[in-house]
């Protein structure tokens, strides 16, 4: 007996801290379909603007382009250090894409288990989520 009472307060709290727990979300998106983030929002949103990956390689390509070997190698280090946060932080987002098996965009990852596709406002795609959480929090069945 109380075997069993353990496991069900254990249950109990596990699903108290998941639905305190604010989610993790990840938008993969293009600069021209920019997210909507209401300034209420309190849970933290990363953005993966896809498209800054070929256009940050494509911007590196152009002005490295026609230099001297030399000058090129200088001038690289510049170039490549001011271009290296957005492709990184496009890179991650296109490895979200593969992991997810995500082909087209906007689509926004809520904590790494749930895919919401073609919605750019964040509120709107959490609506359905947070509300499940709040319902298993207080005991109603799926």
């Amino acid at each position: 007996m109380m075997r069993i009472l353990f496991i069900f307060l254990f249950s109990v709290f596990v699903c108290s801290v998941q639905a305190n727990t604010a989610p993790t979300v990840s938008v993969l998106t293009l600069h021209s379909l920019p997210p909507v983030v209401l300034p209420d929002n309190s849970i933290p949103v990363t953005v993966y603007y896809l498209d800054d990956y070929q256009s940050g390689i494509t911007s590196i390509n152009q002005q490295l382009q026609g230099l001297s070997e030399s000058d090129a190698t200088e001038k690289a280090k510049t170039v490549i250090t001011n271009s290296a946060n957005k492709i990184q932080q496009a890179a991650q987002g296109l490895y979200l894409a593969y992991r997810f098996n995500i082909h087209e965009v906007p689509a926004i990852i809520i904590n790494d288990n749930v895919v919401v596709f073609g919605a750019t406002n964040v509120n709107i795609a959490l609506d359905p989520y947070l509300t499940r959480l709040n319902e298993q929090a207080h005991g109603v069945p799926a």
